[in-house]
């Protein structure tokens, strides 16, 4: 199993939602297949659909691209995003998205997963002999 910490994937596709600069700051080293649990990198790639359209990254339209791409059922489809009383999923989730997110944050683990994923690039690089 290779390393991997679902909780930062969590709070980075969380801050995604939050900050609409954290596209920017992540979009450079940070690609979907670095992700370790495919529904994570299904919900980054549909960010960054999102973010290359310029359209707003929150819940709501993360489930429309999300449908959009044809995976939405796959991961987990409606019951984890939003539907009826989605207002209240989407003040529930940010909450526990900026509390896990300042956690993760305050602790360095963003900083861990950039370096955990530059030395997995690195490996690949050396099994492939560059």
């Amino acid at each position: 199993m290779p390393p991997h910490n679902l909780e930062a994937e969590a709070s980075v596709l969380g801050s995604l939602m939050l900050d609409r600069n954290a596209v920017v700051r992540v979009a450079d080293f940070l690609r979907p297949e670095d992700f370790y649990l495919d529904h994570h990198a299904q919900v980054f790639r549909a960010a960054l659909n999102l973010y290359d359209r310029a359209d707003p990254i929150d819940l709501l339209t993360l489930a429309a691209e999300l449908e959009k791409m044809l995976v939405l059922e796959r991961i987990g489809g409606h019951d984890l995003w939003p539907g009826p009383g989605a207002a209240d999923k989407m003040l529930l989730a940010q909450d526990r998205i900026a509390h896990c997110a300042a956690g993760v944050i305050a602790r360095g683990s963003l900083d861990g997963y950039r370096v955990g994923a530059e030395r997995r690039v690195s490996g690949e690089a050396l099994q492939q002999g560059r």
